[in-house]
């Protein structure tokens, strides 16, 4: 891991989302020390799987870089997402909160999967679009959780305790 903490790669306080179907974790953000004053990753980390050979290996470029680098963040995948608007669902990663140099981070990055880039016309958490933000037809709503704790929510099934520097967000969630 040396080499990369040269590089700006070590992937301390990032958030992960597995793409099933691509074979592939996504690394979203981090910083390489614990140091506040430490710069966030822009760039994603993929590391992908070789079914031929059992191996994996990192690629730092395969995604563009993120809008809002952050480390500490929470990601959510959300599957076939229609917005208001739109005719094709998209899978989209969330990448929600988390903090920066200059502290806590309200912008949402959305990552669409369909595309391979990042949608930057989603209001922030601070402009209230994504806490009463209900797709078509129904199904998941983003919201900004209690005590600064941004957190994703499928119903009335979200519970956060822990304290707001070390939050703990447990969701139930029923499908069908």
């Amino acid at each position: 891991m040396d080499k990369y903490r040269f590089a700006g790669y070590v992937l301390g306080d990032c958030c992960v989302e597995y793409i099933e179907e691509r074979d592939e974790i996504i690394c979203f953000g981090g910083r390489a020390t614990q140091d506040d004053a430490e710069a966030a990753h822009a760039n994603l980390a993929v590391l992908v799987f070789d079914p031929n050979s059992n191996a994996a290996t990192w690629n730092y470029q395969k995604y563009p870089n993120m809008p809002h680098p952050r480390w500490s963040a929470a990601s959510v995948l959300i599957r076939d997402l229609v917005r208001k608007g739109e005719t094709k669902p998209c899978d989209r990663i969330f990448i929600i909160g988390g903090r920066n140099r200059e502290g806590f981070v309200p912008e949402v990055d959305v990552f669409n999967l369909r595309y391979n880039e990042w949608e930057t016309d989603w209001k922030g958490l601070l402009d209230g679009e994504l806490e009463n933000y209900t797709p078509e037809g129904g199904g998941t709503t983003i919201i900004q959780g209690g005590d600064g704790v941004q957190s994703v929510k499928a119903g009335d099934n979200v519970k956060i305790t822990g304290s707001s520097k070390n939050p703990v967000i447990n969701a139930y969630l029923t499908w069908g």
